[in-house]
C-alpha cells in the first residue's frame, strides 16, 4: 500500500488515466525517479579536497565517508584523489608522495596517525617543495594592531631640525614653480612672472647692473635701501634762469 507522499499522488491523478499496472509503473517512475538520491560518482570524489583551514582529520572522515559511499572507483584511483586533495605543504601529503602507498589500506592508516599527530600539537607544521620544515609567520598579538616584528621601533629618534621662515618660503616657492600655470578661457596660459619676489630681490642688483652683473644684489643695495627708507628722494632742480626781456 503507498503512503506518505506516493499516496497523495496516486489520489491526485486524473480518472482513467491509468488502463493498466504497465502504465501505472511507467508513470510512477517517471513522477518519482528524481527523488531518488543516487550514490556519488568518481568524479565527485576528485573533487574532494582539504580546506585552508580544515584539520586532517575533518578532511579524512569528510573523505572516508564520500568514498565508501561512491561507485565504480578503483583503489588506484580513490588513493591518487586522496593525495591530490590534501592541502599543499603539508607534512601528509609530502608523506604520500614519497612513500606512494601501494593499497588504500596502507594509506588510511597513514593518514589517520598524521591526524592523531596533527591533533596534539598546537600549531601545523608545513613544509616547502625540499621537505624541509617552513618557519611559521609570527602572530600579531591580540588587542595590538599596530604592533610590528622590528626592534629597532624602541630606539629614540633624533628630532627633526626646525626650519626657519626663509626655508619655509623657498619651499612655497618651488611648489608654486612646480605647479602647472593655469589656462586661459581661449586656451593660451596665463601670464606667470620668471622670477617669484624672493627671487628677484636675491639676484643681482638690477638698478647697478650693465654689461656684467652687479657684485651686490638687491636686496642689499644701498640706494633702493635709502629709499625705502625715504632718505633717498633727490632734492628738487633748481629754478632756471629767468627769461629775457622783450
Amino acid at each position: 500500500m503507498l503512503q506518505g507522499t506516493a499516496h497523495t499522488w496516486l489520489n491526485s491523478l486524473k480518472p482513467y488515466s491509468i488502463n493498466s499496472w504497465l502504465d501505472f509503473t511507467e508513470v510512477f517512475v517517471r513522477n518519482f525517479t528524481s527523488t531518488y538520491k543516487r550514490p556519488p560518482k568518481p568524479r565527485q570524489l576528485s573533487l574532494c579536497v582539504q580546506g585552508p583551514n580544515e584539520s586532517t582529520r575533518d578532511y579524512l572522515t569528510r573523505w572516508a565517508e564520500l568514498c565508501n559511499s561512491c561507485e565504480g572507483v578503483h583503489e588506484v584511483q580513490a588513493i591518487e584523489y586522496f593525495t591530490a586533495g590534501c592541502r599543499e605543504g603539508t607534512l601528509l601529503k609530502h608523506r604520500l608522495l614519497c612513500d606512494e602507498p601501494a593499497t588504500l589500506d596502507e594509506l588510511l592508516v597513514i593518514a589517520d596517525k598524521y591526524a592523531t599527530a596533527d591533533s596534539s600539537m598546537k600549531t601545523e607544521l608545513r613544509v616547502d617543495a625540499s621537505g624541509k620544515v617552513i618557519a611559521p609567520a609570527p602572530k600579531t598579538p591580540a588587542g595590538d594592531p599596530n604592533w610590528r616584528p622590528y626592534h629597532n621601533d624602541h630606539k629614540r629618534k633624533a628630532p627633526m631640525p626646525t626650519s626657519s621662515s626663509r626655508q619655509v618660503a623657498t619651499v612655497e616657492d618651488e611648489q608654486l614653480e612646480e605647479r602647472p600655470a593655469p589656462k586661459k578661457k581661449g586656451g593660451r596660459p596665463a601670464w606667470k612672472p620668471s622670477f617669484s619676489y624672493e627671487q628677484a630681490l636675491d639676484a643681482p642688483c638690477k638698478f647697478h647692473s650693465g654689461a656684467k652683473p652687479s657684485n651686490h644684489t638687491t636686496r642689499k643695495c644701498h640706494w633702493l635701501t635709502r629709499i625705502t627708507k625715504g632718505e633717498g628722494m633727490l632734492p628738487p632742480p633748481p629754478p632756471g634762469p629767468p627769461a629775457p626781456a622783450p
